[in-house]
């Protein structure tokens, strides 16, 4: 069996497992294959072009992709020489005995785009293969119309992929691509011996259905039968008419042109130009007045001025003086109302003509004079202790602190609190320590603070009396107390001035020594006395130091004695415990 018959047998086995639309032409069959690598040596053996040579037994192969290859990126594209409409993409990917999900997990991912240049940027996207693994044996409708198909595959560094995808050593082959369609133009159906609909841009339409997938310019609809919308032309009807056809007719929906001229104030091939300036109306014959805001234009249709009249002029025509107190562009500007005696301003200008009133400057005397400055010209001086005047008559609105009057010249009281003296009757909180309506009068004795509503707290040394601003002890704090008011009585345990003494500890029944002088005032624990209880029991001491001397009977009836002595003192030390 030769070699043709073997090839034949081969593809008609490879047709019985894929898609075939048998009425449809094959677009790519022997037509120009690129790729994007080819293993080095191997350009006849696995060249783009094994894919469309109809032969199953002679396969294209690229360099390896993948995470650790030098290329993360493949592609393969076909050139059908021209602009077809297309159906289907059948690709049969190369196969290994045993190894099946390894090729489909190499081959997942892919990506089909149809464009016009050979480029995936700007192309259509035809089909985007996952998350799943694609069969071996693939087909796809694609209906799209264009020059090239491109297979695109890829495998970047830190992308996340499904299971099952190969990321090292990811060969792409494979051994036939069918891309089947119309290999004529301006037809589609089964057979391709339909005519596309007349309107139809570049003669192209769905390969199916007939179609259009855009229109000549000018009409719309599926099969471009439909004029554009009125006010409406070109590509996808897409542009406006310019809107000045003559009598509001609208403009040719292929050509956007005015069939019937121009409307009043416009000219040109599309009627998209205005009037040159200084000329309105049809034709453009007629001159305008001349008296437009800066020398402009009046309006290219009525000869109005649109944008308004020079300063000092008003009405359609610009022929009017503007009404007293009344100035500049189409009179719109009222006057300041500040010129000396209230005469009116310029109309023109607005200046005021002899000058500005009180209180105001400027040409237009709309400017109040700055803070600081009042009177004619803004030239007089604000008082000195005046914190912000009147800008006419430099009368004072509030002053510095402690000064008061119109002027802010008088001076408050000296005991006045801060901010609180008023303006107009000098009437002032006082400071701590003060009270009376002039703050002149001293708080009464034994009363301190502000508005003197604090009462000392009547321990100061030898019955002195608090200051009467503080309400601390100017000679310090009585025995027994402490604090900087001489508020706090002494802790227990301590006593004396500022508490610095501290109690015996001996107190009876270890109760608190008075705070003032430390005397223990339910007496003493036993074996303790004076006031104080910080002296020991000298009987107690001649007992302790009895019997050191020879054994004799008396000192053998002093130590009896001695031991008693103690009991007794442990047992009432051990009542009162």
């Amino acid at each position: 069996m030769n070699l043709a018959i073997m090839n034949l047998l081969a593809f008609k086995t490879y047709l019985v497992g894929i898609f075939v639309a048998a009425g449809y032409d094959d677009l790519s069959y022997h037509k120009t294959a690129t790729q994007s690598t080819t293993p080095p040596g191997s350009k006849t053996l696995y060249g783009a072009g094994n894919a469309v040579d109809r032969n199953t037994q002679t396969c294209m192969r690229t360099v390896d992709i993948g995470t650790r290859s030098l290329n993360t990126t493949v592609w393969w594209k076909v050139d059908f020489g021209g602009v077809y409409s297309i159906y289907s993409i059948n690709i049969l990917f190369k196969n290994y005995k045993g190894l099946e999900n390894q090729q489909r997990g190499r081959f997942a991912g892919f990506s089909l785009h149809v464009s016009n240049t050979g480029d995936i940027s700007g192309s259509t996207l035809c089909y985007k293969d996952g998350p799943h693994l694609p069969p071996l044996n693939f087909s796809t409708v694609c209906i799209e119309h264009g020059r090239y198909v491109i297979f695109y595959n890829e495998r970047l560094d830190g992308v996340i992929y499904p299971d099952g995808y190969e990321l090292q050593n990811v060969f792409t082959a494979f051994c036939e691509v069918i891309i089947q369609g119309c290999n004529k133009f301006g037809v589609y159906g089964f057979n391709c011996n339909m005519t596309c609909p007349t309107n139809c841009r570049d003669n192209t339409c769905h390969i199916q259905n007939g179609n259009c997938f855009t229109c000549k310019p000018g009409w719309t609809g599926i099969s471009c039968e439909t004029k554009c919308k009125e006010g409406w032309f070109g590509e996808n009807c897409s542009q406006l008419c310019s809107g000045h056809c003559r009598d509001d007719a609208f403009c040719n929906h292929v050509t956007g042109l005015c069939d019937r001229g121009c409307d009043s104030g416009w000219t040109g091939y599309m009627c998209e130009m205005e009037c040159v300036n200084g000329t309105y109306g049809y034709n453009c014959v007629n001159s305008c007045s001349g008296h437009c805001l800066n020398n402009s234009p009046c309006n290219k249709q009525t000869g109005h001025c649109d944008i308004g009249c020079t300063p000092g002029y008003a009405n359609m025509d610009c022929s009017k003086i503007c009404l007293s107190g009344y100035y500049g562009t189409n009179c719109s500007e009222r006057c300041s109302g500040h010129c000396i005696n209230n005469e009116p301003c310029d109309h023109v200008s607005g200046v005021c003509p002899h000058g500005c009133e009180d209180g105001y400057t400027g040409q237009l005397c709309n400017n109040s004079c700055v803070e600081g400055f009042y009177g004619t010209n803004c030239s007089l001086r604000c008082p000195p202790n005046c914190i912000v005047c009147r800008h006419t008559d430099g009368h004072c609105f509030s002053c510095k602190e402690r000064y008061h009057g119109r002027n802010c010249s008088l001076v408050c009281f000296p005991n006045c609190k801060s901010d609180t003296c008023q303006q107009t009757d000098s009437l002032c909180m006082c400071d701590a320590g003060w009270n009376g309506d002039n703050c002149t009068k001293e708080c009464e004795k034994t009363w301190y603070g502000v508005n003197c509503s604090h009462r000392c707290a009547g321990h100061c040394k030898d019955n002195d009396t608090c200051d009467h601003v503080t309400g601390q002890c100017a000679g310090g704090c009585d025995a027994g107390w402490t604090g900087s008011l001489c508020n706090r009585e002494c802790i227990d345990g301590t006593y004396g001035f500022d508490c610095v003494n501290n109690c015996s500890g001996h107190c009876l029944n270890n109760s608190s020594c008075e705070k003032h002088n430390g005397q223990c005032k339910n007496g003493c624990n036993p074996g303790y006395t004076n006031l104080l209880c910080s002296g020991r029991s000298l009987f107690l001491v001649s007992i302790i130091h009895a019997g050191k001397g020879p054994n004799t009977t008396q000192t053998q009836s002093l130590k009896l004695m001695k031991i008693n002595t103690i009991k007794n003192l442990v047992h009432q030390e051990k009542k009162f415990q």
